[in-house]
C-alpha cells in the first residue's frame, strides 16, 4: 500500500492509536516494525520522492480502473499485485523518482530477468538493486529495457514484500 501510494505522489498516514494505557497494540507493532524493516534499506526509493512519468507497469490484461472512492473504502492491494480478478492485469512494478534517479519498485523477486517497457538507457546509464548497491547488467530491446537479477543475488537479500531496481540515466519513451 505504501508504495502504490507513493508511486503516485502521495503520502500514507496509518492510524496507529495507542490503547488506555499508552501501549501500541502487538499487530500494529508488527505492521511497523515490517514497514521500517523495508524501508531502512529501501526508503531511498520513498523519502523525497516525487511520482514519475507513470506510476505503474501492468502486465497484460484489463487493467483495473480504480475509482477515488476505492480509498474510502477496504484497499485490497493484493488484488493488484498478486491475486487479480480473472482477465485483469496485475501490477509488474511501481516507479518513484528523484531528480535524474528512476526507482522501479518490484513486488515480486524478478527471476533473472525484468522487462521494464517504454524505458530507455544510454552508455552511463546504471542499475543497481538499491538494498545492495550492486551493479545490474541491461539492454536495451526495442523501446524496453531488460535488466538481468542474478540468482545469486536472492542470497543477499531477504525475503521482502518488494525489490528496489534504482537507475540513472534512464527516460520514459
Amino acid at each position: 500500500m505504501l508504495i502504490d501510494i507513493v508511486s503516485r505522489g502521495g503520502n500514507l498516514l496509518l492510524d496507529i492509536g495507542p490503547r488506555a494505557d499508552g501501549r501500541i497494540p502487538v499487530v500494529m507493532e508488527e505492521r511497523l516494525t515490517q514497514i521500517g524493516d523495508w524501508l531502512r534499506p529501501n526508503g531511498e526509493a520513498v523519502y523525497g520522492t516525487s511520482a514519475w512519468v507513470r506510476p505503474t507497469q501492468w502486465s497484460s490484461g484489463t487493467v483495473p480502473r480504480l475509482e477515488q472512492s476505492e480509498f474510502r473504502a477496504e484497499y485490497d492491494i493484493t488484488s493488484l499485485v498478486d491475486h487479480p480478478r480473472s482477465g485483469n492485469a496485475h501490477v509488474e512494478a511501481f516507479f518513484t523518482a528523484k531528480g535524474d534517479t528512476v526507482f522501479a519498485i518490484l513486488p515480486h523477486w524478478p527471476n533473472g530477468q525484468i522487462e521494464l517497457r517504454n524505458i530507455a538507457a544510454q552508455n552511463g546509464s546504471r542499475i543497481t538493486l538499491l538494498e545492495t548497491g550492486d551493479a545490474l547488467r541491461w539492454s536495451g530491446h526495442g523501446k524496453n529495457l531488460l535488466v538481468t537479477v542474478p540468482e545469486t543475488l536472492r542470497s543477499k537479500v531477504p525475503v521482502r514484500q518488494a525489490y528496489v531496481l534504482k537507475m540513472t540515466g534512464v527516460k520514459n519513451i
